[in-house]
């Protein structure tokens, strides 16, 4: 509190006749407690003195809501210390402002208002109560798909089927990785990825059409756990890539770019890897042609929709044709499960995966940017540094009217959960293929340990590859 501030209490009191009570930050306000026989604040002591308030003085979020919850008339000081503080009230302010209460929040010198000794709080509470319902419902929705992405009018329909082969045994959405081998493997295509109220796909069947053929069991992870086909690492290298336009396209090394260069030119291979679309959207995709490479480069921190991939890389195979197939772990797992053995021509690469985020909530953050105009590119990663040597986190967004921004990580909600990894899907969280043990060819990553190696290139970003096979 300022000088102000103080005196502004003071002058409430006396004005209204009320006696001033605090819950004590230094000593000798301690010391005024104690002689009323209050040693110490507890939970108890704390909601009390809210409760049995008049008239409430707080410069907190949760000075604010006990006075909220308790109906009590009150202001909000604003906390007039240089930014120490004052940048934490932007929460106070956005609850102000949703209950039409702003005007409650005053500086420490604003002149005593008679009017902030009552409040009607009809409205404020229709609002809460509609939030409260809100988050009931959010709840509910939220347990229900917990237990099952299917629709529930289906639930009996899959009970008649225990005599048969029930699609997906043993489902839960913590197992599901949502790698849809299951919806692509399906002979009646009774079985669609369907976004849960998170946004991350779920398979959901229709059991009109369903057969009970048993095929989406076969190649579903929760039910076969890739035994025999999980290798060991038989090498690893630190690299960089010697061609300088991958290199500058790439989130570090640029190794998936000149894999898939090799693999274009010299071995005439299908590739498979993610893009960004024109709706900002993540897929997988199949390139055939170099000038296409640039597409498929750079970390995508979301995961993406492989659609009907593993149907294209299957038909590729059979004809013949080498195919190169970059994916997360649990994607290139779900690949060899729908494959469902081995072919001479397929590579696989998989990446040190920090873990997938909800592409719904990725459409949030993109909207947010898009309100500045048509978004060009996206990138999470970007060379910086003179010259452009290092990889930045660090949201890059180009517009079609030539503006760009750069955002830090830590900066943009999306992202610094990302970092923190506080929005994967369920599966990310039990992850059986974070370990050495990987099921792809060759594993890829960024090399946080290049200070090790300062005769490759010192200050380079730089890639590591794990061979497994």
């Amino acid at each position: 509190l300022t000088k102000d501030g103080k005196a502004l209490i003071k002058n409430i009191c006396n004005s209204a006749g009320l006696e001033h009570r605090c819950i004590p930050g230094k000593f000798t306000e301690y010391i005024k407690e104690k002689k009323r026989g209050i040693i110490g604040y507890g939970p108890y002591e704390f909601v009390n003195i809210y409760s049995s308030a008049s008239f409430i003085v707080t410069s907190t979020f949760h000075g604010l809501v006990f006075a909220i919850i308790f109906n009590k008339p009150f202001i909000v000081l604003k906390r007039e210390d240089n930014g120490r503080w004052a940048k934490y009230d932007d929460r106070l302010v956005d609850l102000l402002v949703k209950l039409g209460l702003e005007e409650r929040y005053v500086s420490q010198n604003t002149p005593f208002n008679n009017k902030w000794l009552t409040l009607d709080y009809s409205q404020v509470n229709r609002t809460i109560e509609q939030w409260r319902l809100d988050s009931v419902d959010y709840l509910k929705n939220a347990l229900i798909s917990a237990k099952n992405t299917i629709s529930t009018a289906n639930v009996l329909q899959i009970m008649n089927l225990k005599s048969k082969n029930p699609p997906i045994d043993n489902y839960s959405i913590e197992k599901c990785v949502g790698c849809g081998a299951c919806s692509q493997i399906c002979p009646v295509s009774s079985i669609s990825m369907t976004a849960n109220f998170e946004g991350f796909l779920y398979p959901e069947c229709d059991y009109n059409i369903c057969t009970s053929c048993g095929m989406c069991n076969k190649v579903c992870q929760i039910n076969h756990v890739l035994e025999g086909v999980t290798k060991g690492l038989k090498n690893n290298f630190v690299a960089i890539s010697k061609i300088k336009d991958i290199w500058n396209n790439a989130a570090s090394g640029g190794v998936a770019g000149t894999f898939a260069t090799y693999a274009i030119n010299n071995l005439n291979a299908l590739v498979f890897g993610c893009r960004l679309n024109a709706n900002i959207f993540a897929e997988h995709i199949s390139i055939t042609k170099s000038c296409e490479i640039k597409m498929i480069q750079g970390s995508k921190y979301v995961q993406s929709n492989l659609n009907n991939s593993y149907k294209i890389a299957r038909n590729a195979l059979q004809h013949d044709q080498h195919v190169l197939f970059f994916g997360t772990p649990c994607q290139i797992a779900g690949l060899q499960n729908f494959l469902g053995k081995n072919y001479a021509k397929l590579i696989t690469v998989d990446h040190v995966c920090h873990g997938v985020p909800s592409p719904s909530f990725f459409r949030k953050c993109t909207d947010y940017y898009a309100k500045q105009g048509n978004i060009k590119l996206l990138k999470f990663r970007r060379k910086v540094g003179i010259p452009r040597s290092k990889s930045a986190y660090c949201l890059y967004i180009e517009y079609e009217n030539g503006k760009s921004i750069k955002v830090p990580s830590k900066c943009d909600a999306y992202y610094s959960l990302f970092m923190k990894g506080m929005d994967f899907r369920e599966s990310c969280y039990i992850c059986k293929f974070a370990k050495t043990e990987r099921c792809a060819d060759i594993t890829i990553g960024d090399c946080d340990s290049a200070i090790r190696y300062p005769e490759l290139k010192k200050g380079f970003s730089k890639s590591i590859i794990l061979l497994n096979t």
